[in-house]
């Protein structure tokens, strides 16, 4: 493969990288009037069976602009009560949002080792909107919050770009060097600091 094509699939992919996202309305069109549920915390943690202690999953219901719904009855379910279980050995536990439209599931007792899957259903004007929260029974209490999510999807999504930009980078190099050579070859040599002796 020539040097011209492979500096044209690095420039391609690098456009790629760089192109701006779509704009909402090139973006597939939500039904305006269901309200949206999301896991806001509480998320791939980790309870700890020993000590009884679990993070509480918590859930957001807003409308479909964004806004938050006050007064909606949750429900929080678990598979079975083998894994845990909420108040009096029960698999569900149920509440309504806040202000601000968020919901907690509290009293969770983790009792198993193992993977757990705690459903959250919501009915709001005859709309029925559901969200999984997945989170591990283990020895010791784990948690990732929203905020650790976003700071390591960030640092992920920089890495990529600077190591696209030090490719195309290097390529530029490598073809001016190469241009620039009267053989058309690049010499390797020892570097010096300071201009040499």
């Amino acid at each position: 493969m020539r040097l011209s094509s492979i500096l044209c699939v690095v420039l391609s992919v690098a456009n790629l990288l760089a192109a701006e996202p779509l704009s909402s309305s090139d973006a597939p069109q939500a039904d305006m009037k269901t309200p949206v549920i999301s896991v806001y915390s509480g998320n791939h943690a980790v309870n700890s069976v020993p000590n009884k202690d679990a993070f509480a999953p918590v859930v957001r219901i807003l409308t479909p602009q964004g806004a938050p719904i006050s007064g909606v009855a949750v429900r929080f379910e678990l598979p079975d009560t083998n894994v845990g279980y909420y108040g009096n050995h029960q698999a569900t536990f149920e509440t309504t949002t806040d202000n601000k439209g968020f919901a907690t599931a509290r009293g969770y007792v983790p009792a198993k080792i193992g993977p757990v899957t705690i459903k959250a259903t919501a009915t709001h004007e005859g709309a029925v909107i559901s969200a999984t929260v997945f989170q591990r029974n283990g020895k010791q209490p784990q948690v990732i919050t929203v905020e650790e999510k976003k700071s390591r999807a960030s640092s992920l999504g920089n890495k990529w770009l600077l190591l696209g930009v030090a490719v195309v980078v290097g390529i530029v190099v490598a073809v001016v060097a190469t241009r620039s050579s009267s053989t058309g070859t690049i010499k390797l040599g020892t570097p010096t600091v300071g201009g040499g002796a």
